[in-house]
């Protein structure tokens, strides 16, 4: 059975969407940046001791890839969240027009009665 699209737009609860976007915003832009300034630190050598050379090297290539890995991680999160506003944006939007034009055939309904009735 085919899904009825008013129905299921309607079943969003836009208000909840329309409030979560700025939070979901600042989040994954801290998340971007938090991920970006751990990127910058570099590592103490000092801890690592001598006699596990080869694993510290191990670690530490690890360790880079893991970051690699959580930075485009963060970045598809940030982009996602980019989309997720502009999608909002033109869904307020055409919610807007809709009321418009639901507005423009009420009112042409309307003047057609009154000529029909005149």
């Amino acid at each position: 059975m085919p899904i009825n699209w008013i129905t299921a737009v309607k079943l969003i609860p836009w208000s909840d969407l329309v409030q979560a976007t700025p939070k979901l915003m600042r989040n994954a832009k801290d998340l971007w940046t938090g991920s970006r300034a751990a990127k910058e630190k570099p590592l103490p050598s000092d801890d690592i001791g001598s006699s596990a050379g080869m694993d510290a090297e191990q670690l530490q290539q690890r360790l880079v890839a893991l970051e690699n890995i959580q930075l485009e991680a963060s970045a598809l999160i940030a982009a996602l969240a980019q989309q997720n506003a502009q999608l909002l944006d033109a869904l307020l939007v055409q919610r807007l027009q809709l009321r418009l034009l639901a507005l423009f055939f009420l009112l042409l309904t309307m003047a057609s009665v009154a000529l029909w009735l005149r």
